[in-house]
């Protein structure tokens, strides 16, 4: 018996990115470091983000939204406009 080939579909994953991203990084008073990771997204955007399990965006009348995370240490250069605290990017 010849075996079937199955029909292949490649499925591309769409992650957009954030129009405007913003890092603060403090120390603590007992010397850890955090950083806040501040992100504009485009109008719907944010909908299909999924860089969080728990999204923080907050909605603005133009439809577009700002969302906050916060996490302990430093991230690397260049990691904030699709950095996930959940690991899900």
């Amino acid at each position: 018996m010849e075996a079937e080939k199955l029909a292949f579909t490649p499925v591309l994953g769409f992650q957009p990115e954030p129009i405007q991203t913003l890092t603060a990084s403090f120390a603590a008073g007992d010397g850890t470091t955090y950083t806040a990771v501040i992100r504009r997204w485009a109008a719907a955007s944010a909908a299909r983000c999924r860089l969080c399990r728990d999204c923080t965006a907050k909605f603005g009348a133009d439809r577009q939204a700002v969302c906050v995370v916060a996490v302990e240490g430093d991230l690397p250069r260049g990691s904030a406009p699709l950095f996930s605290p959940d690991g899900l990017a």
